[in-house]
């Protein structure tokens, strides 16, 4: 339970470090690369520590899917937002939730006793309630169909990307954590590279400092949830990180 209340003190960290870059206005996407450099570091540190470990093609194969689908949902999530307001975004960002749940129950019968269940139940209410109320007073943009399917779209990648951490945890041994991580970050830092150069986007001093300072807890984050996962069922996880 102690890595479980880790991670949401760092992912707490991690979301006023990246509203105070919004109130900066700094570019999303040089913060990103910035952010992936340093986790990607303190990830090969963290390996070089605990010792080498072989790279099997299915953990090479686990973590290219983590870090595609890390990097698709930001982007499906920087286009939602500037699409459709802060409102929907943040709000699927939090039910989507019920994928890594639903995962959970069905593909590894993970399933909450009569406790559990009801604080699941109070989990899910409370991530509606505050993600409908906290944004109440900023209108978004008018629904259209293409923002339904990336609606859809965010939901499923951030929900995908969660339950990625599940199979890990479920379908590998807990030394290769290290190597994990550290290829999640690895092929999520080069797409954001590739997309930066794609872009013509030239990094600026501060985007970069302010994209380590955040690789900070943002390592600091994955590496508790998995570590949380690794005594605590999804179905109970995931809903009280969220």
């Amino acid at each position: 339970m102690i890595y479980l209340l880790f991670s949401i003190l760092s992912s707490v960290a991690v979301a006023v470090l990246i509203k105070l870059n919004e109130q900066k206005n700094l570019n999303r996407l040089g913060i990103m690369f910035g952010n992936y450099v340093v986790a990607t570091a303190l990830s090969l540190v963290f390996l070089i520590w605990r010792g080498p470990v072989p790279v099997s093609a299915n953990l090479l194969g686990i973590s290219a899917f983590t870090g595609l689908v890390f990097f698709g949902a930001f982007v499906a999530y920087m286009k939602s937002v500037r699409n459709l307001g802060l409102t929907i975004p943040v709000t699927i960002t939090r039910i989507s939730v019920v994928i890594p749940v639903l995962g959970s129950i069905f593909l590894f019968s993970e399933y909450p006793n009569r406790f559990q269940l009801l604080g699941l139940i109070l989990a899910l209410v409370t991530i509606i309630l505050f993600s409908s109320s906290s944004h109440l007073n900023r209108p978004g943009k008018p629904i259209t169909w293409g923002s339904l399917w990336l609606s859809l779209t965010l939901f499923l990648l951030i929900g995908l990307g969660d339950f990625s951490l599940k199979i890990f945890e479920n379908l590998f041994p807990g030394n290769q954590l290290p190597v994990y991580m550290a290829l999640v970050f690895w092929f999520s830092g080069i797409l954001t590279f590739l997309t930066l150069k794609f872009q013509g986007i030239k990094l600026a001093r501060p985007v970069l400092i302010a994209g380590m300072i955040l690789g900070v807890p943002n390592f600091l984050s994955a590496f508790f949830i998995l570590k949380a996962l690794q005594s605590l069922p999804g179905t109970i996880a995931f809903p009280i990180n969220n």
